[in-house]
């Protein structure tokens, strides 16, 4: 038995939830907080009275009579069968929260966090509110809160501002604070602001979520295509190289009939004329983007990546939302046939989870890849892939060239 690690342990389990904290700011105080502590008594107390010597003389060594701070111990005296008179340690308090504090080695953190407390209950009662309910939330963010106070007070009066973020003119505020700081000021603007302030309509902080939620103006995603058509060049008169944000490539809806999708920009400027069609390119993961893209989902839209772990990532998430879309060279003959331009994907940045939308074929490439079948972490880059043998490959799909 080991009473004073005993009292350690059950002394940081109650600091560290915080409880404690907010319950003092709020004048509701629990000390002196007494610790319950297993004491052997009756037998057992006869029988291990010698070792248990040495556990109450160190409770008492470290006790707050004897150390000035700490835990307090309240003494009986008892009249054993075995061990005749003694006095022995019956309970143990501490009696205030600085106490408890310094016995876990947190006297700086408690006093820092009883001030901002104490300041935040004075000027901002909404935000105190919120401390009182989420104590652990504001210990988290203990040194952040005179910033947090100047920009909720900012949306406070100017809800919905319609500025980027970096326009923001908030005293004492470097507007990467912000950027960094996303999801704990959205905590805090749900709770301080008035509904009609936000937009609850956007919950997530992925998509420029944050910008959408609390009025602020961010920089539109960006498609990059080519016509491939030189008959379709009218649309843009003449231009076959255009880039443009999201929601106008949303409102497009021109006439094309086939999609090509490449992840690698020199690749989707290269890329062959075809007929009715369009490339997009350069795009990685951000092909999710296109998601709501609603022109596109009555055309065949054909996908080329690099044959690697991210390449057939993002080709399963694609599909999630156009299930219609073909792969393009992304095949094990591929691979085999390009064995010389092989390098090797990075172990620690591999992807290695669950693809539900793969193809059979696809999926025996994609686990080849992870079960190091060719080789350790092969890769193919689609850019190594001579673009000779594009033209050929297309028209195996019985497609037509200009």
């Amino acid at each position: 038995m080991n009473l004073l690690g005993q009292l350690r342990k059950k002394a940081k389990n109650y600091y560290f939830k915080y409880q404690f904290l907010t319950q003092e700011l709020k004048g509701e105080s629990n000390f002196p907080w007494a610790v319950p502590l297993a004491f052997p008594t009756g037998k057992a107390l006869g029988e291990k009275f010698i070792s248990l010597r040495s556990e109450f003389s160190s409770l008492i060594t470290h006790s707050k009579e004897r150390i000035g701070f700490g835990h307090r111990i309240e003494f009986k005296e008892i009249n054993h069968s075995k061990i005749g008179r003694q006095i022995i340690p019956h309970k143990i308090f501490f009696d205030t929260p600085l106490d408890l504090a310094m016995f876990v080695g947190k006297k700086k953190e408690f006093l820092l966090a009883t001030k901002v407390g104490q300041k935040i209950q004075k000027r901002h009662q909404k935000m105190f509110q919120l401390i009182c309910l989420r104590p652990l939330f504001f210990m988290e963010n203990i040194n952040n809160w005179d910033a947090f106070e100047k920009i909720c007070n900012y949306f406070l009066t100017h809800p919905m501002p319609r500025v980027y973020i970096r326009e923001l003119e908030i005293e004492g505020i470097d507007t990467k604070f912000i950027e960094g700081h996303k999801k704990a000021l959205k905590i805090i603007l749900d709770f301080t602001l008035p509904a009609n302030f936000y937009n609850e309509s956007f919950s997530s902080l992925s998509n420029f979520g944050f910008e959408k939620r609390f009025g602020l103006k961010f920089d539109l995603p960006r498609v990059r295509f080519r016509i491939l058509d030189k008959n379709m060049l009218t649309y843009f008169f003449g231009i076959d190289d255009l880039e443009i944000t999201i929601q106008q490539f949303e409102s497009l809806n021109f006439a094309c009939k086939k999609i090509f999708i490449t992840e690698n920009k020199i690749t989707g400027l290269s890329f062959p004329m075809v007929a009715d069609s369009i490339v997009i390119f350069g795009m990685g993961y951000g092909v999710y983007g296109l998601r709501d893209v609603k022109w596109m989902k009555d055309k065949e839209i054909y996908y080329w990546g690099d044959i690697d772990s991210h390449g057939f990532s993002i080709l399963s998430l694609f599909r999630k939302y156009f299930p219609a879309t073909r792969s393009l060279l992304m095949d094990e003959k591929t691979l085999i046939t390009y064995r010389n331009y092989w390098v090797q994907e990075i172990a620690e940045k591999k992807f290695e989870g669950e693809l539900s939308n793969l193809t059979d074929s696809e999926m025996v490439v994609y686990q080849g890849l992870l079960n190091q079948k060719w080789g350790n972490n092969i890769r193919l880059e689609q850019e190594r892939i001579p673009l000779s043998a594009v033209p050929g490959y297309l028209s195996s799909f019985q497609h037509t060239f200009t």
